[in-house]
């Protein structure tokens, strides 16, 4: 019964098939000899301008405008349509029937008995054509709002790249007075100094040579605003060399290195040492926490890390000591110690600065103890990865205090250590 029904449909599709262009009909027309061709197949072997032909079939003499238009095989043609486009839906796994309703509380297509089952009655119901063909204006109306806010947003953001370029260029002329203003400013300076320089060597020249003059009589003394004068100018010559060191170097750190906005890694932090202020800050504790031990965790030092680590560039931070008491800031190595003691002096994974009851000492693998004049209150940590440089700065007039070289091959983190009662650590941000 299969084959039969195959058969059928051949015979039903070559009847309805061009023999031109072998597809089905389109505006089939009939020659004088009785053949069918699609009105574009035949209107091709005629020509532009049409002219006589022969029929592609029988080679009888075809004339211009001869062609009749075939109705019954156009018709038929829809029909082999209409079955092609049936048997090319997809069929219900269920019932094997085509699916040709949409159910839409569902969204799901479904064959007649599926709509009658327990599973979708009640629901709405549509041909799936019909669903078919508003979900496609659907999606056609949303890639054109899709478009609308693309071409939107490309014009913002070309606004935008506009905007930053203008910044950009304002910025590059800031920065380039701003250099010449310095640049003038100093070479005032310079010339002011130099001048008054010079002025006080004449004067000490003619002093000496009216001194070997009147040497048979008396020497003559220099006088007292001369040697006044010699010693404010030496006093503002250091002055202005302390202020260029300075700004060249607190310009160096602002532009070149990172700032951190360090805090502390509350995992980290031995028993005894309580976190404050949102883990800025950290002070020593007679009584020892409650605290999960888990493998970050110092528990042989009083020791808490910084929650970022480092493995390239230039960063530095800055913390706020106590003037007594024990405590030590730096870098250490993630491979630090946790479990067992740290002895800061002989680490080979740790360099910190160090107050230890009054006195001050660089340490890590030896230590070098510190003459500092005045007490230090806030300290910035400067850690340059590629070159290993730890430097330690006394942030209120950015005067060196101490700088160790090391070579570095794992991620390095903020170091900080408490262990005196009333002695804290603040990382300033």
């Amino acid at each position: 019964m299969a084959e039969e029904a195959r058969a059928a449909n051949e015979r039903l599709l070559s009847r309805a098939t061009c023999p031109l262009c072998l597809d089905v009909f389109e505006q089939p027309v009939l020659t004088a000899c009785g053949h069918s061709f699609c009105g574009q197949c035949l209107a091709a072997v005629l020509g532009d301008p049409p002219r006589p032909a022969a029929c592609p079939q029988c080679r009888a003499p075809l004339e211009p405008g001869s062609q009749l238009p075939n109705r019954s095989v156009g018709d038929l043609a829809e029909v082999v349509r209409s079955l092609e486009e049936v048997a090319a839906r997809p069929r219900c796994p269920q019932h094997g029937k085509a699916l040709a309703l949409f159910c839409e509380p569902c969204a799901a297509l479904l064959c007649a008995p599926c709509r009658d089952g327990p599973e979708h009655r009640g629901h709405r119901v549509r041909p799936a054509e019909e669903a078919a063909r508003e979900l496609q204006e659907t999606l056609q109306r949303n890639l054109l709002s899709l478009q609308e806010q693309k071409e939107n947003l490309k014009s913002r953001g070309d606004q935008k790249r506009e905007d930053l370029q203008v910044t950009a260029r304002s910025e590059l002329q800031r920065v380039a007075e701003s250099f010449e203003e310095l640049q003038q400013c100093l070479e005032e300076q310079k010339e002011t100094l130099l001048a008054q320089l010079v002025q006080m060597s004449h004067e000490l020249v003619v002093a000496r040579i009216l001194s070997r003059c009147g040497a048979a009589m008396a020497p003559i003394p220099v006088s007292r605003e001369l040697k006044k004068s010699i010693k404010s100018l030496s006093q503002k010559s250091r002055q202005v060399m302390a202020m260029v060191d300075k700004f060249r170097v607190n310009m160096c750190h602002e532009i070149d290195w990172q700032r951190e906005q360090v805090t502390l890694d509350p995992d980290t932090a031995h028993p005894h040492l309580l976190l404050l202020d949102d883990n800025k800050e950290v002070w020593f504790r007679n009584e020892e926490q409650n605290l999960p031990d888990n493998p970050k965790r110092f528990t042989g030092s009083l020791s808490v890390l910084g929650s970022q680590g480092f493995t390239s560039g230039r960063h530095y931070w800055e913390v706020e000591v106590g003037e007594k008491g024990s405590w030590a800031v730096g870098v250490a190595l993630e491979s630090v110690s946790r479990k067992e003691p740290i002895y800061h002096g002989s680490s080979e994974k740790t360099w910190v600065l160090q107050l230890d009851w009054g006195h001050y000492s660089a340490q890590s693998m030896s230590t070098d103890w510190l003459v500092v004049k005045k007490k230090l209150k806030r300290i910035r940590v400067c850690l340059h990865y590629e070159t290993g440089l730890v430097t330690f700065y006394n942030a209120k007039n950015m005067m060196q205090i101490f700088q160790f070289k090391a070579t570095f091959t794992e991620k390095v983190f903020p170091y900080f250590s408490v262990s005196s009662k009333g002695t804290h650590i603040r990382v300033c941000h």
